[in-house]
């Protein structure tokens, strides 16, 4: 799973339509937990007071996904579907102990996502091999489970084509597993990408210049809390240039965010790519903004995660004053 530093900036009401009923319980919390609900885009602090933390109006005709995260940064996940709204969120054995009764999607989910060891993580994938909830999960937590390469490469080659478009990030493990990740010290792996526009940016055009790479996602906060100063500190390298490829293609999102924070990048910012998913695994990029700076001929001078202005400083002052 992606991690560190990624926060939801949308604050959208949780709307589904009007007809059912969704309600969360938890169960051994107590009146002081501090409890937030993810869901449909929305985030939303639970009030503990009460067994009941969560209900509302609406109309269920798909599984949708939700998470509850405690204070200490733990989460766990949930699938309620048509016929199945009731969530019980119980502290003893969180994050595996929420129950969704009579939903066949949640309990996908659990056997997945909760699965004890790499033999039982495999045996939920196999069961449900073609189920996209299971496919889901097993793209983001393969790695966590240390799979063998060839087993990795045996189960994926049993996902049938329509479905593997739920697993690129397997995919993209497995066609860059001989391909050396880019680290400090190293030669840059070169790519090229398109902005909003369709215009194209390829790093090799500019060697003989330093660049910043900065990899980020819409909803990371820290992305967009340390982008005024990366502005300003950059500003005043004539021979730096920096570029943005963000992990998802949240054009308009990303925009309106902008324009909130009244935020203009003077760089390029790249959504597309042939093989964005490749160089994201080949550059290693576990959570955002993760930044990499590359000399004027290729080389890997430093890279760190992370929108501390120190770290940017110290980098640039480093290696190019």
């Amino acid at each position: 799973m992606k991690y560190i530093t990624i926060f939801i900036l949308s604050i959208a009401s949780i709307s589904l339509f009007a007809q059912d009923t969704v309600r969360i319980y938890q169960e051994g919390f107590g009146k002081k937990a501090e409890l937030t609900l993810l869901m449909n885009g929305g985030m939303r602090v639970l009030d503990t007071s009460n067994d009941l933390i969560f209900e509302m109006e609406g109309n269920v005709t798909k599984p949708i996904f939700g998470q509850i995260i405690k204070k200490s940064g733990q989460i766990t996940g949930f699938y309620i579907e048509p016929g199945a709204t009731k969530v019980i969120v119980k502290k003893k054995g969180f994050p595996a102990s929420v129950e969704v009764p009579g939903s066949q999607s949640h309990q996908v989910y659990q056997e997945v996502s909760h699965a004890k060891d790499a033999k039982s993580f495999l045996a939920a994938i196999k069961a449900n091999i073609n189920d996209s909830i299971a496919l889901k999960e097993f793209n983001v937590k393969y790695k966590f489970n240390k799979i063998n390469i060839e087993e990795l490469k045996s189960v994926y080659a049993q996902i049938s084509d329509v479905n593997k478009r739920f697993t690129p990030e397997v995919n993209a493990f497995i066609n860059t597993y001989d391909i050396p990740k880019v680290t400090k010290g190293a030669e840059v792996y070169d790519f090229t990408g398109e902005d909003r526009n369709g215009n194209t940016f390829n790093t090799q055009d500019y060697r003989g210049q330093y660049v910043l790479i900065d990899f980020a996602s819409t909803d990371c906060g820290p992305c967009w809390a340390g982008y005024p100063d990366m502005i300003e500190v950059t500003s005043g390298y004539e021979n730096l240039q920096v570029v943005t490829y963000n992990q998802d293609a949240y054009i308009e999102r990303w925009e309106r965010t902008a324009a909130k924070r009244n935020i203009t990048l003077e760089w390029p910012v790249l959504w597309y790519g042939k093989d964005k998913t490749e160089v994201f695994e080949i550059y290693n990029v576990e959570g955002y903004p993760l930044m990499y700076l590359i000399s004027p001929t290729g080389e890997v001078l430093d890279t760190w995660y992370g929108s501390r202005i120190d770290l940017l400083v110290n980098a640039l002052k480093k290696h190019i004053e």
